[in-house]
């Protein structure tokens, strides 16, 4: 999945994937990108989930 941020008050921000299997659930981290820019997060093993989004200044951690 992939989420394409074009406003806000953030300098980068990452996409979250939260994916589910038949045994467990995981958050899976985005790619970092600067506004404007597409986070895309592969599932991997898992096959099902849901994305959130994480925006930061580039003073904080993301």
């Amino acid at each position: 999945m992939s989420v394409k941020c074009t406003s806000g008050l953030e300098t980068y921000f990452r996409v979250y994937g939260y994916f589910c299997s038949t045994s467990s659930c995981s958050y899976v981290p985005g790619t970092l990108v600067s506004l404007g820019g597409t986070s895309k997060v592969t599932s991997g093993a898992y096959y099902s989930g849901k994305w959130y989004v994480k925006g930061c200044y580039v003073t904080n951690g993301c």
